[in-house]
Order: C-alpha cells, then sequence, then structure tokens
C-alpha cells in the first residue's frame, strides 16, 4: 500500500503535467485548422510560431467550449435520465455538438475569442438550414466518435492497453475532422447577407419662419488679422505666418516593397468577389490529406496514446 501511494503521487503531478502540454498541441492544431478552412484555403502553411505562443491557446479554447459543457451535460441527464453510461455520454457529445458552433459563430462574428455568445449567431445557422444539417451531421459523427476513443482509450476493460492505441487515433481524427468541418461553416456563413436596415422615418417639414432663417445669406467672415484687437490685448501681433514649401527628397524605391500584393491589385482592378460557395464540405478535408497535416495528426494521437495510457495506471495504482 504505502509503495503504490509512493509511486502514485508523482506519476498524478507528471500526468498532470502532460495533460496541459497535449491540451497545448491539441489547441493549436484545431485552432489553426479553424482559422485556416474558414478563409476557405484547400492548402496551407502551418505556421512557424514558437512553442511559447501557443499556451495561452488552450485558456481560449477552453473558454469558447466550456461555456456550452455545463449545458450539454443538463439537457443529456435531462433526456438520458436512468439509461446507460454509454448512451448518456453519447447524448452529451450530441448536445455539445449541436451547441458548441454557437460560441464558434458568436466569437467569429466578434472578432475575439472572448465573446461566449452573439445573438446573431442563432439567425445565422438558421439562415442556410441545408448547410447546418450538413455540418451538424459531421459535427455529431465527429464527437460521438470522439467521446468514444477517449473512454476506449482510458477506461475498456476488455482489451486493455489496446484501447489506448485505438482510441487515440479515433480521438485524433474526430478532432481533425471536426476542425475542418467547423472551419467550412463560418467560411460559408460569411456570404450570408445582412439583414436589412430600417428605413428612417421622414423628417417633418419646418416652418416658414425657420426655413427662411436658414436660407438667409450669412454675414461675410472677416479675416482674423482685419478683426479688432481684443481690450486685454492690444499688442497681439495677428499678422499672418509665411509657411515656406516643402523639401522633396528623391530616393530609389525597392521594387519588391512598392510593387503592391495580389489583394490590393483586385481592390484596384475591382475584380468581383469569389461566388459563395455552393458544397463547401466537397473540400473541407482537403488539408488533412496534407503531409504536414497529417505528420501533426500521427504526433496529436501518440500523444493522447500516452496520456490515456498514464490514466490506466493511474486508475490500476490507486491505493483506495
Amino acid at each position: 500500500m504505502f509503495a503504490s501511494a509512493f509511486v502514485f503521487v508523482p506519476l498524478l503531478a507528471f500526468a498532470a503535467m502532460t495533460l496541459y502540454i497535449v491540451l497545448v498541441f491539441a489547441a493549436h492544431y484545431f485552432l489553426t485548422l479553424v482559422e485556416c478552412t474558414a478563409q476557405g484555403q484547400r492548402e496551407f502553411q502551418w505556421p512557424g510560431d514558437s512553442f511559447f505562443e501557443w499556451l495561452i491557446k488552450p485558456i481560449h479554447l477552453v473558454w469558447i467550449g466550456g461555456m456550452w459543457v455545463l449545458p450539454a451535460i443538463l439537457v443529456s441527464g435531462a433526456i438520458g435520465r436512468g439509461t446507460s453510461p454509454y448512451l448518456g455520454m453519447a447524448l452529451a457529445a450530441v448536445a455539445f455538438a449541436v451547441l458548441f458552433p454557437f460560441g464558434a459563430l458568436s466569437a467569429f462574428m466578434a472578432n475575439s475569442v472572448w465573446m461566449p455568445f452573439h445573438p446573431k449567431a442563432i439567425a445565422l445557422i438558421f439562415a442556410k438550414p441545408l448547410l447546418s444539417i450538413k455540418f451538424y451531421l459531421i459535427g455529431i459523427s465527429a464527437c460521438v466518435l470522439g467521446i468514444g476513443g477517449g473512454f476506449l482509450a482510458m477506461f475498456s476493460r476488455e482489451i486493455g492497453y489496446l484501447g489506448s492505441f485505438v482510441g487515440g487515433v479515433m480521438v485524433s481524427l474526430a478532432w481533425f475532422v471536426y476542425a475542418c468541418a467547423l472551419g467550412r461553416l463560418l467560411y460559408a456563413m460569411t456570404y450570408v447577407p445582412p439583414a436589412p436596415r430600417k428605413k428612417r422615418k421622414k423628417r417633418k417639414k419646418k416652418d416658414l419662419a425657420t426655413r427662411s432663417v436658414e436660407l438667409a445669406e450669412p454675414e461675410p467672415e472677416v479675416p482674423h488679422w482685419e478683426k479688432p484687437k481684443p481690450a486685454w490685448n492690444q499688442d497681439a501681433d495677428d499678422s499672418p505666418y509665411l509657411a515656406r514649401e516643402a523639401e522633396v527628397v528623391m530616393k530609389d524605391a525597392v521594387p519588391d516593397v512598392v510593387r503592391p500584393k495580389e489583394t490590393e491589385m483586385k481592390l484596384l482592378t475591382k475584380d468581383a468577389p469569389p461566388p459563395p460557395p455552393g458544397n463547401p464540405f466537397a473540400d473541407a478535408f482537403m488539408p488533412m490529406t496534407q503531409s504536414e497535416t497529417m505528420r501533426n495528426a500521427i504526433l496529436l494521437a501518440i500523444m493522447v496514446m500516452i496520456q490515456s495510457g498514464l490514466v490506466r495506471m493511474l486508475i490500476e495504482m490507486n491505493p483506495r
């Protein structure tokens, strides 16, 4: 008992540290995929940010998603009361998959990750019902796959530590699929036209006396140097100052700096904007075919396997 507790405490601290590292990598991959696919990119270069710039990303993601975890648990508990725990987990995953896009759309519209909910997000979801249904089919399937993989990786007793391997692959795949689908949903929502503005009420016609005052010719303005000096400052010098011409210094411009960008040239030529996507989910998962994206998915799967293995060891060595 004492030897088990002696190993359990350091292992618990090590598992807590590695858990945050896994969350840092997972949040970086998720937010990067969402941002790039929300811009309509089929292929993109992963940013070369330093690891220290990733440390705050789990806080952003937990803030956006954590606001909807409790409502999802309450809804699943109310619907699946008295059922098996597996069905309760599936209902929680479905409820979270339904509610989380509202938080993501709110942060996307406000250009701030700290905006958990915006009323316009509901209108955007219902603006394109067929598109939203397609996303929910993909998103709910990914959430069920990810939660099922997490349960298989940490708590399955039938297949033992082999569940950590299978569950890690399922969690990583579901994580990347959901990120691509969510980014494409945000990309399609940018083409939703804004609500029509309310017409302003016509102002009442003013009476003739007020209009005659407005139409009267204004008095000619007297230059300041011709105005009488104030009594309290008779020595004030009101003569205007003369400004010299600006000196022009000619320098050779660097061609690479002067050359306008492609986006600037499109604005100058007034090209028509790209048409709205007919089926944004047709190529939503193209980034996952890139070698760097696949490498990141494999790395995340390995990290989930190691973390789930540590959780299994903690469960087996629990001194209680």
